[in-house]
């Protein structure tokens, strides 16, 4: 059984969180009162408000949202703005997002146990009008990563991936739970690269990647 590593973007090679968060604080900072979004932050006085609004909160929100665990007003209304922010963004956003620590380490890691032609990107797309969230994330791969194009997907359905490779065994790397399941529950095998995406979290990848591919190596 041969193998195909496939990794998220968000959160595992781009810093989703801290763009999203930076972009945010900058709206509150000005006083942006252009988007809905951004007017209920602003005006919002209750005693749950956070700020400033760092990668960290952002990455906390999304955890509490996945495992349907109860957020607060204010988080609600963070998450709100967040996506009034990169589902407006288009193409520029998407292409000049940061990079994580280790995401090429990883690549390299992965390239080296199964060869480059088994090495793919799968990420899912924030709804825009444009498409620009989609032709960014390409863009961001084509300049950051030496990921063959044809070897990207991009989808809300991550799971949908796995019948392109019946009888293969498909790993993902994904920092949310929710994606985790789901691979697992289509009968891939899954690493959750746990946030915050550190140099540690980058090793504990890698040595997982290992793992996974000697025990199927020596079945």
């Amino acid at each position: 059984m041969s193998i195909k590593i496939f990794f998220d973007m968000d959160g595992v090679l781009v810093d989703f969180a801290g763009g999203a968060a930076d972009a945010l604080q900058q709206a509150l900072d000005s006083g942006d009162t252009s988007r809905r979004q951004f007017r209920r932050l602003i005006n919002y006085d209750g005693p749950d408000r956070e700020e400033p609004i760092t990668a960290e909160y952002l990455e906390t929100i999304t955890t509490i949202k996945d495992a349907k665990g109860e957020r607060t007003k204010w988080m609600k209304r963070v998450n709100d703005a967040v996506f009034a922010v990169v589902g407006t963004g288009g193409h520029p956003y998407w292409s000049t997002l940061p990079s994580l620590p280790g995401y090429n380490q990883m690549i390299t890691a992965a390239q080296d146990l199964v060869g480059v032609e088994n090495v793919f990107v799968c990420t899912a797309p924030v709804q825009d009008k444009d498409g620009g969230c989609e032709s960014g994330k390409r863009d961001w791969i084509a300049k950051n990563t030496n990921i063959p194009a044809n070897q990207v997907y991009v989808t809300e359905d991550k799971p949908s991936v796995l019948r392109d490779f019946p009888g293969e065994n498909c790993i993902l790397v994904d920092d949310r739970i929710k994606y985790v399941n789901a691979w697992e529950q289509g009968g891939g095998t899954a690493i959750r690269h746990t946030p915050p995406a550190t140099m540690s979290t980058v090793q504990n990848t890698i040595n997982q990647l290992k793992l996974l591919v000697n025990s199927n190596e020596s079945e």
